[in-house]
């Protein structure tokens, strides 16, 4: 029985996290949001759970996770919600947030007091959050368009790692929030083929010269820190996991790990309710 668990794991790719290393994973949803955030002390958090179906809870599942001690909407809109349902109701979650209550360790960047959209869209409104291990950060911008951009860039520092915002569409990742944010990996979370064009030429131009992952093409990815270091690997059917540096980043993942770590000082901002 003890063989017959150690190979039940090693066929599902199952780990545990690294000790002292915070992992964060873009889970490949199509066209949609779903992020996996593991904690060294075992904490687990979903940031947004993909399009309407089962894809994050039976992927929850494979990797052994049971329970989630915290959910993150970030705005109702059924790519980032859709698949929360069957989570929350299949397995043991501690809290929902949706922008007020947040745990120490993520800090509300948007949407907060004197906030007001210029256009009816919820995508202005999304919770755009910060998160913070040792010297590296990580900013998930949900789907913010140019006017909520403009209205944090300001307030911005450098970031290690950018979920790009609202799939990389055109009408996202404006030249002032990108020159604010000025991130070393960008992440896009989208559809192989989407009907959108996501993500969009002039976005991919907008981030050129950085380190960017995309899940239509390179399947679920995985970015994780010890809190100085970045490590950065991708998961396809019938290729498993897969090394950047095998995938020809070479250099830029040794610079990843050599680069400066960014100093992040300002406290987390908490109470604001989207809901």
């Amino acid at each position: 029985p003890g063989l017959a668990a150690v190979l039940m794991v090693l066929a599902l790719g199952l780990r545990e996290v690294p000790a002292g290393r915070l992992v964060v994973t873009f889970l490949s949803v199509g066209q949609g949001d779903a992020a996996l955030v593991q904690w060294p002390d075992g904490r687990r958090w979903l940031i947004d759970g993909g399009p309407p179906g089962r894809a994050v809870l039976h992927w929850l599942r494979r990797q052994g996770i049971h329970h989630l001690d915290g959910v993150v909407a970030t705005h109702e809109q059924a790519d980032h919600t859709g698949g929360l349902g069957p989570v929350l109701a299949e397995l043991s979650v501690g809290e929902v947030w949706t922008g007020g209550g947040l745990p120490r360790e993520l800090e509300l960047i948007h949407p907060l007091g004197g906030w007001q959209a210029t256009r009816r869209r919820k995508n202005e409104e999304s919770v755009v959050l910060r998160l913070v291990h040792g010297h590296r950060s990580f900013i998930f911008a949900a789907d913010i368009e140019a006017a909520a951009e403009a209205h944090i860039a300001n307030d911005l520092a450098p970031t290690d790692v950018l979920k790009v915002a609202h799939h990389g569409s055109k009408s996202s990742s404006s030249p002032a929030f990108l020159a604010a944010v000025d991130p070393k990996v960008a992440v896009i979370s989208c559809g192989e083929g989407n009907v959108y064009g996501h993500p969009h030429p002039a976005t991919l131009d907008a981030l050129a010269g950085r380190v960017l992952m995309r899940t239509d093409l390179d399947g679920t990815l995985e970015v994780s820190t010890d809190g100085r270091d970045l490590r950065l690997r991708s998961w396809n059917v019938g290729r498993g996991w897969e090394e950047w540096p095998r995938m020809g980043l070479g250099d830029k993942a040794v610079a990843l790990e050599l680069a400066p770590p960014t100093v992040i000082d300002s406290p987390p901002v908490q109470g604001y309710n989207t809901m």
